[in-house]
């Protein structure tokens, strides 16, 4: 997924979070159909733990200046 979304919430106790996304699906290696207005839940461990690949693409837009990431094994909804 690419951009930044309408935020979320994470429990800092546990590590559960819940994420309002959007972006695009990644296809057999190329950036396939944008996607907008999904949600991601779970556990950040067990995300970061997914991470496969970071972007060379700081989001200019924010002090936090993140980069694109990809997972694998993620389930999205709404999408």
């Amino acid at each position: 997924m690419s951009l930044p979304g309408w935020g979320g919430n994470a429990d800092n106790t546990t590590g559960e979070f819940s994420l309002g996304l959007r972006g695009h699906l990644i296809r057999n290696g190329k950036i396939a159909e944008p996607v907008g207005e999904m949600n991601v839940t779970g556990s950040l461990k067990e995300l970061f733990g997914n991470l496969v690949a970071l972007g060379n693409d700081p989001w200019p837009y924010s002090s936090l200046r993140a980069p694109s990431m990809m997972f694998e094994g993620v389930s999205f909804s709404g999408a």
